[in-house]
């Protein structure tokens, strides 16, 4: 009978996984190029495909998320889907589908722990999935591969493991040690909810033994289970920390300096309670709605007719689960729920903790983990109604649950279809872009532009076209595919707009998304000129993105190019720089190391320096630097905040110009 009874989920959730499958057929039909974030953490499959990814997916904060077992995951995908079986047209698919089958997985292993501390009606618990992913619109949290959407499932399976544990079933030590591993690997502030809830879980328990007396025969009789959660949180955190011990500097490094340089940002309280409120009512755009108060959070959530039904429906449910847990003996009461209770709360709690320590935008991604709160919430009251109810009313309830859900499958097929929309382009200008003669190909791109360019990239290391980026992209292109030399490289120029091409620049590719050009390396000659956007000719470093007016430099920018041997008959040269300092931070500019002087006007000026003809090196990369030792942020800016850069014009002077030094 209990086997039987366990194996209803497991038959249950298979059924609600074909009919998610069922409204994502396109994923076994339409092969999709991947691009943006897709593609960035997709560049990183492929090196997790050959077992060298040791870390996981980008930050914007320039560092990446502690581990790649999310990662590792889309490449079994890949190679099983696609690469063995044929099922998907195209590697991409693959991780989709595995994606869907793991979410899967985790729901039902989340049932299976839940059903054996209460009676949790399966069909009901799936039905409750069901409606809050179509409450929210987020079909992307049961079919997407992309990591912020790939975090609820492993943290309903944590909290529910973790209330286990409390209730007294050890053996759920592995489900807690794999799915809060799956936390951290995902985001580096699950740490927080990880380290708070299971560490304190297992604290607990380790205490309750040792109050009563057999701390010593409780780890002897669950060594088991100790050993089986050790095993797994070190499997996991092998890759990271061989990634320190290899590495300088390190993955670790990145993060403590993310956290020197943002650690004392903070929000306040009642943005952490409109941020949360946001969730709670399904508002899809928080950084929209915050600003404007929890009122506006309210009007905005309440709006839609789908939130307020749904939230009389939890509430009616609620009173009933009241009602039901009164007239309950004091023997009925389940320990289990009441863990549970306090799991989900605690969960809010931290979670309103760290918003207010979120850096930058207040944005839906940032949280989707905390949807789990519903979906423990439906479980709970469901959980906590059941065993009141008369078997024909369950039977009639659980009935009514699979029709729903098998026609609502059906007729609203588009509330659990996630279309990742693919982008052909990056695919087919990968294809008619030349192998380099030596070494890589350099890609190259305005800041704009890289969600193209990301993508364009992946798609060249799929057909075996190596290429490289410029250092400031290492963090999302991987490290593994800096240019050594970018100034020297064979380039490749992506483009929305049309640009100048004329020989030997030529025309790759030309789309509706972009175009490509492609130019073998070559001297520049001067005058070399620098303005807002980036250049085939220029490797830049050290710069924030362009704005209008200007560019901001960080602590220490540089424009290297590489130079003619053929230098003009001049006898010394100019280098006229526009823009302007910030008060008390000064700007130095130099040439291949030699100081040339102080940019220190806080209105907008051009100032020309003398370059001495021996400061130059022709045939060779030359470096104009610009250091700013005192930038750092400016009010709520938190960038690192220099110079602000406008233009550079570095050119031969002429016969009536001095090459004398002027004193200031």
């Amino acid at each position: 009978m209990t086997q039987k009874r366990d194996a209803v989920p497991l038959i249950l959730t298979a059924g609600f996984i074909l009919l998610v499958l069922a409204s994502n057929v396109y994923i076994f039909t339409q092969p999709i190029a991947e691009f943006g974030d897709y593609g960035a953490n997709s560049l990183l499959v492929q090196q997790a495909k050959h077992f060298k990814l040791l870390t996981g997916h980008y930050s914007r904060w320039h560092f990446h998320h502690p581990g790649p077992a999310f990662l590792y995951l889309f490449a079994l995908g890949e190679f099983v889907f696609y690469d063995l079986l044929h099922l998907v047209p195209a590697p991409f698919n693959g991780q989709l589908l595995i994606a869907i089958l793991f979410n899967g997985s985790l729901l039902c292993a989340t049932l299976y722990v839940f059903q054996r501390h209460s009676k949790l009606p399966a069909p009901l618990a799936l039905l409750a999935v069901y409606v809050v992913i179509a409450v929210s619109g987020k079909p992307s949290l049961l079919a997407s591969n992309w990591i912020p959407e790939v975090m609820m499932f492993p943290f309903l399976l944590f909290a529910v493991s973790a209330a286990s544990i409390l209730a007294g079933a050890t053996r759920d030590l592995r489900f807690m040690a794999f799915s809060a591993m799956l936390l951290i690997h995902a985001h580096v502030a699950q740490f927080l909810f990880v380290g708070i809830i299971g560490g304190g879980t297992v604290a607990y328990i380790l205490a309750r033994a040792q109050r009563q007396g057999h701390l010593r025969e409780f780890l002897s009789e669950h060594r088991r289970d100790f050993t089986w959660a050790a095993a797994i949180i070190f499997v996991f955190a092998l890759p990271p920390l061989l990634e320190i011990a290899l590495d300088k500097p390190n993955n670790l490094d990145a993060v403590l300096a993310y956290q020197r340089q943002f650690g004392d940002l903070r929000n306040s309280l009642a943005t952490a309670i409109d941020y949360f409120a946001c969730f709670l009512l399904f508002v899809g755009a928080p950084q929209v709605a915050i600003p404007k108060g929890l009122a506006a959070v309210l009007g905005i959530g309440f709006s839609r007719p789908a939130v307020i039904v749904y939230w009389v429906a939890l509430a009616a449910l609620m009173v009933t689960a009241m009602v039901a847990g009164r007239r309950a003996a004091v023997g009925q009461r389940s320990v289990f729920l009441r863990h549970l209770t306090l799991v989900g709360a605690l969960s809010v709690l931290l979670f309103l903790y760290w918003s207010t320590r979120i850096t930058g935008g207040m944005l839906v991604m940032n949280g989707y983990f905390i949807y789990s709160i519903h979906l423990l919430a439906w479980f709970v009251l469901l959980a906590a109604v059941t065993p009141f109810l008369d078997w024909r009313v369950a039977r009639t309830l659980n009935v009514a649950a699979v029709t729903l859900l098998v026609a609502g499958g059906i007729a609203e097929r588009a509330w659990m279809r996630y279309t990742v929309i693919g982008w052909p382009d990056v695919s087919q200008a990968a294809a008619v872009v030349p192998d380099a003669p030596f070494g890589k190909v350099a890609v190259g791109f305005d800041n704009a532009n890289w969600p193209s360019a990301v993508g364009l990239a992946n798609s060249m290391q799929r057909l075996g076209k190596p290429f490289c980026v410029s250092a400031e992209w290492g963090f999302l292109f991987a490290r593994e595919n800096v240019c050594p030399e970018m100034a020297m490289a064979d380039k490749v120029w992506l483009a929305r707009e049309a640009r100048s091409c004329a020989a030997p620049c030529r025309y790759l590719y030309r789309g509706a998304a972009f175009s490509l050009t492609v130019s073998p390396a070559q001297p520049v000659t001067l005058p070399v000129e620098a303005g807002l956007g980036d250049s085939m000719d220029l490797d830049r470093s050290g710069f924030n993105g362009a704005e209008k007016t200007h560019r901001w430099s960080g602590k220490h920018a540089a424009i290297r190019f590489w130079l003619s041997a053929e230098l003009p008959p001049a006898p010394c040269f100019r280098i006229a720089l526009t823009g302007y300092a910030l008060p008390g931070r000064p700007a130095q500019l130099g040439v291949n190391g030699r100081f040339l002087g102080t940019l220190s006007k806080t209105e907008l000026d051009t100032a020309v320096f003398v370059v001495p003809r021996e400061a130059l090196v022709p045939g060779k990369v030359n470096r104009i630097s610009l250091d700013t030792e005192n930038a750092g942020v400016v009010g709520t800016d938190r960038r690192e905040i220099g110079y602000g850069f406008v233009r550079m014009i570095l050119r031969a002077a002429t016969a009536e110009e001095s090459c004398v030094v002027a004193r200031r």
